[in-house]
């Protein structure tokens, strides 16, 4: 068989398929056996028509067939012979002439063309021209002790005061309203906040200082043009700026905050024999989720580099496929929280789906590309491996986990999971160490 590649575009082709006469012959020749075993000529026995008989009255069926056993299997066999991927099946607009026109003449090769739609070539950089940041990881001591810290944060209780006004550094639980020109700009009830710089208004600081238990109290604080709220609290969307505001405070309650010491006996409430066991641990936690973290900005350099360095087109049908694909996912997830789902996407949304799906793919296509040069595969051991492991964390045993799985439909998920992180190992690995700017 004779194929010829034209090409239309880096994501279109045109397949001009040539079929020998000698492959033509012995279909047709196939076909007329098949027709004389079952069909009933007046004057024969079944099976004893002769050929000429049979042609006189079965010719064009017995092309049609022989077509049909060809074409096919030919296209197939072209599209590898060429190494294309296509990307979506065949139209009847797609082949010339259409199947049903193509003709047979006696002593001649079946000749036809199909346009596909494939894969692009995708030629990526060499691996070692990548680089990342593959220093090791370290921890300090000091990093240890914020995290210790941060477990006596967790674990401090609050002793509640009510023979001495408020002080700077303890909490009190207030109720607040804060008005400008007729506007309510702040309403709480109950709410409690640490009397100190992280307050989301700090200028409230030296009137609450000196409050007792049950005692009120209205003042005025005038803002200047460009006063913000602190970010990250739960009044960073108040607009105070410019304003004189007018507060009425109540105080209800002061409490202060008592974090336990750190020694041997608060390692023991954390399940550690002794504070240095407790420090031991905090140490290798942290070392162990600085190399995640690592790990996940190495995986993010590598593939902004891989994007940057591998130009490649994508259909745009496949773009819009993987496009309402990631809508569909969406929605659905929506549905389970019970949310209410927006079916009229505006033009500007739109974009950025598209934006998203476009990202995706080229992303999986040059993963792809990588488990190909690389030979990645995962193996049923592999997937055993993590599938006990992920059983171990819930306490679970190994193979009823796993049944647990199929029947959710997430096996091919880890697989996934493990095919990327085998993928990026092996980039990880071929990568350099990222140069370091060195100032004089």
């Amino acid at each position: 068989m004779k194929v010829d590649v034209q090409d239309i575009s880096p994501c279109k082709k045109t397949l001009r398929i040539e079929i020998p006469k000698e492959d033509v012959d012995v279909e047709i020749e196939k076909a007329y056996d098949e027709v004389r075993t079952t069909a009933l000529v007046p004057g024969f026995r079944k099976g004893r028509a002769p050929k000429n008989i049979l042609k006189m009255r079965f010719n064009e069926y017995v092309k049609a067939e022989a077509i049909e056993k060809l074409v096919p299997p030919a296209f197939d066999k072209a599209i590898e012979e060429a190494d294309l991927e296509v990307l979506r099946p065949l139209k009847p607009e797609d082949v010339k002439p259409p199947i049903e026109e193509i003709k047979i003449i006696e002593g001649e090769p079946i000749i036809f063309e199909v346009t596909v739609d494939v894969k692009p070539e995708i030629k990526l950089p060499e691996f070692n021209s990548l680089e990342i940041d593959k220093s090791e990881v370290n921890m300090t001591q000091e990093n240890v002790d914020r995290h210790l810290n941060e477990i006596r944060q967790e674990r401090a209780s609050f002793i509640p005061i009510e023979d001495k006004p408020s002080e700077k550094g303890n909490y009190v639980t207030l109720t607040v309203l804060a008005m400008s020109e007729g506007e309510v700009l702040i309403e709480e009830k109950e709410k409690v906040i640490e009397i100190g710089d992280d307050m989301p208004v700090p200028e409230l600081i030296e009137h609450l200082v000196g409050m007792k238990t049950g005692e009120e109290k209205d003042f005025s604080i005038k803002f200047p043009e460009d006063y913000k709220v602190k970010e990250d609290s739960d009044w960073e969307d108040i607009t105070l700026a410019g304003k004189e505001v007018n507060f009425h405070v109540i105080l209800h309650k002061i409490t202060e905050k008592i974090l336990p010491e750190l020694n041997d006996d608060f390692a023991k409430d954390l399940g550690e024999e002794s504070l240095a066991h407790l420090n031991a641990k905090v140490w290798n936690d942290l070392i162990e989720f600085s190399k995640i973290v690592q790990r996940a900005f190495q995986e993010n350099e590598l593939m902004e580099q891989l994007l940057e360095k591998s130009q490649f087109e994508v259909p745009e049908f496949v773009i819009e496929d993987a496009m309402n694909s990631i809508i569909r996912r969406e929605q659905l997830e929506a549905k389970s929280r019970r949310e209410p789902v927006d079916e009229n996407i505006s033009e500007e949304r739109k974009q950025e789906y598209q934006t998203r799906a476009l990202h995706e793919i080229r992303e999986i296509w040059i993963l792809n590309e990588v488990s190909d040069i690389e030979d990645v595969d995962v193996s049923e051991e592999e997937l055993d491996e993590r599938i006990s492991a992920m059983a171990a964390r819930v306490n679970r045993e190994p193979q009823k986990y796993k049944k647990l799985l199929e029947d959710a439909k997430r096996i091919d998920e880890i697989k996934v999971s493990i095919w990327r992180e085998k993928i990026f190992g092996v980039l990880i690995d071929k990568a350099s160490q990222k140069r370091k700017l060195i100032i004089s």
